[in-house]
């Protein structure tokens, strides 16, 4: 909104005051957000959003937050909570792939039966009052 009003100034040459009142803003919000700049910490956040959609893209979405956050600080010799990461992760849209689980057995063939040397019978034959 303010975009809009800052465009139609420069380029039709209208009144601010006139263009705050037909968008229902104050004048002072709007000369508030033409000299708003961001803060260290907005800065130190936009840099690390842009460090985590890299390592995202080049780890081809494998990596949660978690796992996102033990391999950054590592890189960036840091110590970024991990809800900060969240958070990042979130506002992106980025979520790591959750991989299907691999059974941990080997199936075999049937290679060798033993013989019933001992004659075992499994089968009662009836019941004994």
């Amino acid at each position: 909104m303010y975009q809009a009003i800052q465009e139609l100034h420069a380029e039709k040459g209208y009144a601010i005051i006139a263009l705050c009142k037909l968008a229902k803003v104050a004048r002072s919000a709007y000369y508030k957000w033409l000299k708003w700049k961001p803060s260290k910490r907005e800065l130190e956040r936009l840099a690390l959003a842009k460090e985590v959609k890299l390592h995202y893209d080049k780890r081809k979405g494998i990596l949660g937050y978690r796992q996102m956050r033990v391999q950054l600080n590592r890189k960036l010799k840091k110590s970024y909570n991990k809800k900060r990461y969240y958070r990042i992760m979130r506002a992106l849209g980025l979520k790591a792939v959750i991989r299907r689980k691999r059974p941990n057995y080997v199936r075999a063939s049937e290679t060798h039966i033993a013989e019933n040397v001992m004659n075992r019978e499994f089968q009662a034959a009836a019941k004994i009052a």
